[in-house]
């Protein structure tokens, strides 16, 4: 019988020929790691810095040296709060570290924080930072990556200067505006009431065609009052500071509504009203100019000959107030739903009476205003729904 223990190297043998060259696989895949680690920290845009428990510098890659001014070998083992902390904040950093070795809490690992930074020539510039534990046994050790945001805040400060310029000049738009419908007014009432004078002494004695010349001129003298209302109006929604008031809801929506009963008789029309009897908190001034806005539009445009109603639904739901003005005429093409709120857009110039092309424009403006919107739901033939939502 053999020995059943056989030999004792001999069952071996394959695995110690194998054991060399497995080790020498496991050294070559820990040196390619480390040439890669190397490679990224190299490349890398941003400053990568890795420090100890104590707070001083294990890794300062190129790019650290390049943001902060120290060259590596200066960096290496020193302490980061003497490198790149500025002074007023050092006792803050250290008491951090601190904190994070006796209680394991360290409220901005893992964070993008901002925050200012220090050169080696003294200056300070803002920095985004995200600091991270490495996993490793023993004390802890950190990595930090540090990204020079200068150029970032100053395109923000740039915007917001942009963006303050824009709403000087937009204020000195509306108040031109303003200043030249209220210059404007008085002469064309002057107009318009010699006009009517004449219509009243000698309107019998002119011919046809000087009585169209008539009525013409005192409907473009109308026409005109009702412009350069409207843009009073728009000038005056920059200026007019939202104030809520509380108000009962339905009295509220009728009472908008009653101003355009007499115009929508003449026309044969009646205006629905429907609304919660309950009170509510709104900006009144500029919701009622933008429901007005709304019903007068339907009256213009949204009620040809056959239509028989205008619909004004009101609703509160949570926090939330919605309007809805509906007419039964021709209906607006999707395509037009965006720009017939830009300014001064009509969709087609006989569609209707001749307007200013700003109603619905203010209505946008005064929603805004108040941090609500309007929106639009229309298809050609099927007449056109405006909802005005705000906070209620």
């Amino acid at each position: 019988m053999g020995d059943d223990t056989g030999d004792p190297s001999g069952g071996n043998d394959a695995n110690a020929a194998a054991r060399p060259g497995a080790f020498e696989r496991a050294e070559r895949a820990l040196r390619e790691s480390e040439a890669l680690k190397t490679a990224m920290l190299e490349a890398s845009p941003d400053a990568v810095i890795s420090i100890d428990h104590r707070g001083h510098v294990l890794e300062w890659n190129p790019a650290a040296a390049l943001t902060f001014g120290f060259p590596r070998e200066a960096a290496m083992g020193t302490e980061l709060a003497e490198l790149i902390v500025p002074l007023r904040l050092r006792a803050d950093h250290r008491a951090g570290l601190t904190r994070y070795l006796a209680t394991g809490e360290g409220p901005v690992l893992g964070k993008r924080i901002e925050l200012p930074a220090l050169r080696a020539d003294g200056s300070e510039f803002p920095a985004e930072l995200t600091i991270t534990r490495i996993a490793l046994d023993g004390p802890p050790t950190f990595t930090a990556f540090v990204r020079d945001i200068t150029q970032r805040q100053q395109i923000a400060e740039e915007m917001m200067d942009i963006a303050d310029e824009l709403q000087r000049k937009n204020r000195e738009k509306q108040e031109f505006f303003a200043i030249l419908a209220h210059d404007l007014k008085h002469p064309v009432i002057s107009i318009q009431g010699l006009l009517s004078l004449l219509k009243t002494d000698v309107y019998e004695k002119l011919d046809d065609e000087s009585k169209d010349h008539l009525r013409l001129s005192l409907s473009e003298c109308e026409r005109m009052r009702d412009m350069l209302g409207r843009i009073n109006e728009l000038g005056k929604i920059d200026f007019m500071t939202p104030r809520h008031e509380a108000v009962q809801f339905d009295a509220f929506v009728k009472s908008c509504a009653d101003r355009f009963r007499p115009r929508a008789e003449t026309l044969n029309l009646t205006i629905q009203v429907e609304a919660p009897a309950t009170a509510v908190r709104i900006s009144r001034w500029h919701l009622e100019q933008a429901l007005s806005n709304l019903i007068e539009n339907a009256l213009n445009y949204g009620c040809p000959p056959g239509t028989c109603r205008i619909e004004v639904t009101a609703e509160v739901e949570g926090l939330r107030g919605r309007i809805t003005v509906r007419d039964f005429g021709p209906g607006i093409d999707p395509r037009h739903h965006q720009r017939i709120f830009e300014p001064f857009r009509r969709l087609s110039p006989t569609a209707g009476p001749a307007g200013s092309g700003i109603g619905l424009t203010a209505v946008r403006q005064l929603m805004t205003k108040i941090e609500g919107n309007v929106s639009l739901e229309s298809t050609l033939g099927e007449g056109a729904r405006f909802t005005l939502t705000f906070p209620a």
